[in-house]
């Protein structure tokens, strides 16, 4: 089964998030910049929805002219994104990093 572009796209940056949060976790930036995490995640999210926008194609293999068919096209590479993200941070918070929310609440009692 070949993979569009569209889906591509999303997978393909899902995939870079998930291994920059993996360094991030070994670095120890994970705990201490925080912020790095988020905006690494917005902006990878940003990215997969533009190349799949820039990449949308007909049946015929061409661009897409209309606005409507390119957004279309954006919101199935950011969903493709969004359940393979979530999927993980799932997976990520329950079996690598358990700690995370306990010291999180902890430091917020504090």
């Amino acid at each position: 089964m070949a993979m569009s572009k569209v889906t591509g796209a999303g997978v393909g940056l899902a995939l870079v998030f998930i291994i920059l949060k993996c360094i991030y976790f070994v670095t120890g930036l994970h705990y201490s910049n925080y912020n790095l995490v988020i905006l690494t995640n917005i902006i990878c999210v940003l990215i997969a929805v533009g190349l799949a926008m820039y990449m949308a194609r007909d049946t015929n293999g061409k661009l897409h002219a209309l606005g409507i068919d390119r957004i279309k096209a954006g919101m199935r590479g950011g969903a493709i994104y969004a359940i393979l993200v979530s999927t993980f941070d799932y997976f990520y918070y329950n079996n690598i990093d358990k700690k995370f929310f306990k010291d999180k609440i902890d430091a917020r009692v504090e």
